[in-house]
C-alpha cells in the first residue's frame, strides 16, 4: 500500500506540476498582454507623454479601490494561504476568480508587486477543488495542495528548491518526517512545473528573468568587508518595516476609505514612476538591465532607486494594491548592493551578494528561501556567502545551531 501510494503521488505529482506550470504561464501571458496595452500601445497613441504613469496609476487607483470595496481584499498574501492551509489542510476555492481578477488589475496598472501571491492562492485552491471533485482521500488532497504551493513558488521564481524549502518551513510541527518521505515526489512536481513554464516561455521567444548579475573575482581580502556589508543589508531590510509604520501614521485618517486610499496609492505610485521608472512593476525583468547599466548611474541615483522601490512596495500594500512583495524586495536589495558597489573598490558582485541576501532575508524573514532564490543570480563561489549572510542577518543561525545540538543529543541517547 505504501509503494502504491508513492507511485500514485509520483504520477499525479508530475501531472500536477505540469498543470501548475501551465496556469503560471497563462497568468503571466495575460498579465504581460494587459501591461503592454496600458504601457506601450496606449501611450504610443497618445504620443508618449511624460506624465503617462500618473494618468494610468491614478485611474488604476480608482479601479483597484472599487475592486477592493466590492469584491474584497484580494489577492491574499502567501502567509495567509499558508495560514489557511495549516489550519484546515485545504485552501478554499469559492473565491478563485477574485484572486485572478484582482491580481491582473493591480499588476497591469504598474503596482510594485509580484504575481506569486495570487498564483499561489489560485493553484492551491484549484488543487483542493480537484481533490474534492475526484474524491481524493484526505491525505491525498492535503499532499497535492501542499505540492501545488511549492511548485508554484519554484516555477515563478525559476528556483527548484525554493518551493520545497518554503513548504518544509511552513509544515505543521506535528509532522516532522512528512516531507522527507515524499521529497522525490516534490522534486518531480517542481521540475515538471518549471519545465512546462520555461518551455512555454521559450516557445514565445522570451527568456526567463533569472540570470547571472555578473562574474565574481572576490578575494579573501574582500571578506574583511563582509560584516559591514552585512549590517548595511540588515538595516536596509528593517527600513521596509519602518516604511510600513510611516505609512500607517500618514494614512490613519483615511484607512477605512477603501477607494480614496487606493487612489492615493495610485497617485503616489504614478509620481514615483515618472521620476524613478524602476519603481513600477515587480522588478523581475529589471535585474539584468540594472546589472548591465548600473555603472552609468550615479551613486545617488542607485540609492534613490533602492529606497523608492522599497517605499513604493510598502505603499502599495498599505493602500489596497495587494500582491506579492518578494520580487520587489529582491530588486531593491540588489539596487542597494550596486549603489555601494559603485564606489567601494572591491569585487562588485560580492558586495551585491552580501547586501542583497541579508536585506532580502530580513524583509521576507526567511533566510533559506532567500538564499535559494538568489542562487540563479550569483556565481557558485558566492553561494555559501548567500546562506551565511541571510542567516546571520536574521539571527536564525541560532535555530539551525539548536537543531544540530538537539540532533546530537538525540543520537547520543540512542
Amino acid at each position: 500500500m505504501r509503494i502504491k501510494l508513492q507511485s500514485f503521488l509520483a504520477v499525479y505529482g508530475v501531472i500536477l506540476g505540469a498543470v501548475v506550470g501551465l496556469i503560471a504561464f497563462i497568468f503571466v501571458f495575460l498579465m504581460n498582454q494587459l501591461i503592454d496595452f496600458w504601457w506601450t500601445f496606449l501611450p504610443d497613441l497618445a504620443g508618449n507623454p511624460w506624465y503617462w504613469p500618473l494618468v494610468v496609476c491614478t485611474f488604476g487607483g480608482v479601479v483597484v479601490g472599487l475592486v477592493q470595496k466590492y469584491i474584497g481584499p484580494y489577492p491574499h498574501q502567501i502567509f495567509q494561504v499558508f495560514g489557511e492551509f495549516k489550519k484546515t489542510k485545504r485552501v478554499g476555492y469559492s473565491d478563485m476568480w477574485k484572486h485572478f481578477l484582482a491580481a491582473l488589475i493591480i499588476l497591469m496598472f504598474g503596482a510594485s508587486l509580484g504575481p506569486e501571491a495570487a498564483l499561489t492562492s489560485i493553484c492551491a485552491a484549484l488543487i483542493t477543488w480537484v481533490g474534492d471533485k475526484m474524491r481524493f482521500t484526505f491525505q491525498e488532497r492535503e499532499d497535492f495542495t501542499e505540492f501545488s504551493i511549492g511548485v508554484m513558488i519554484s516555477t515563478i521564481f525559476v528556483s527548484p528548491f525554493a518551493g520545497l524549502a518554503t513548504t518544509v518551513e511552513n509544515a505543521p510541527k506535528d509532522q516532522p518526517a512528512f516531507h522527507k518521505k515524499k521529497v522525490i515526489v516534490y522534486l518531480l512536481s517542481i521540475f515538471a512545473g518549471s519545465g512546462t513554464f520555461l518551455l512555454l516561455i521559450a516557445l514565445q521567444g522570451n527568456e526567463p528573468f533569472v540570470g547571472m548579475l555578473g562574474k565574481t573575482a572576490f578575494s579573501w581580502w574582500d571578506l574583511l568587508l563582509f560584516v559591514p556589508l552585512l549590517f548595511i543589508g540588515k538595516y536596509f531590510g528593517k527600513v521596509y518595516e519602518w516604511f510600513g509604520k510611516f505609512f500607517d501614521f500618514c494614512l490613519q485618517k483615511v484607512k477605512n476609505a477603501t477607494v480614496l486610499l487606493a487612489i492615493i496609492g495610485g497617485i503616489l505610485l504614478g509620481l514615483a514612476g515618472i521620476f524613478v521608472p524602476y519603481s513600477l512593476f515587480s522588478g523581475e525583468h529589471g535585474f539584468k538591465e540594472l546589472a548591465a547599466e548600473y555603472s552609468i548611474y550615479t551613486t545617488l541615483m542607485l540609492f534613490i532607486i533602492a529606497f523608492v522601490k522599497l517605499a513604493v512596495t510598502k505603499l502599495c500594500l498599505k493602500t489596497g494594491w495587494l500582491g506579492g512583495h518578494i520580487f520587489p524586495a529582491m530588486f531593491s536589495s540588489v539596487a542597494l548592493g550596486f549603489a555601494f558597489a559603485s564606489f567601494i573598490p572591491v569585487d562588485p558582485i560580492f558586495i551585491v551578494a552580501v547586501i542583497a541576501a541579508s536585506a532580502s532575508a530580513v524583509i521576507l524573514d526567511n533566510p533559506m528561501v532567500v538564499a535559494l532564490l538568489f542562487l540563479g543570480f550569483f556565481p557558485i563561489p558566492l553561494w555559501p556567502i548567500l546562506f551565511i549572510a541571510a542567516y546571520l542577518a536574521t539571527g536564525k543561525w541560532r535555530d539551525v545551531w539548536h537543531k544540530i545540538q538537539a540532533r546530537r543529543v538525540k543520537n547520543t541517547q540512542a
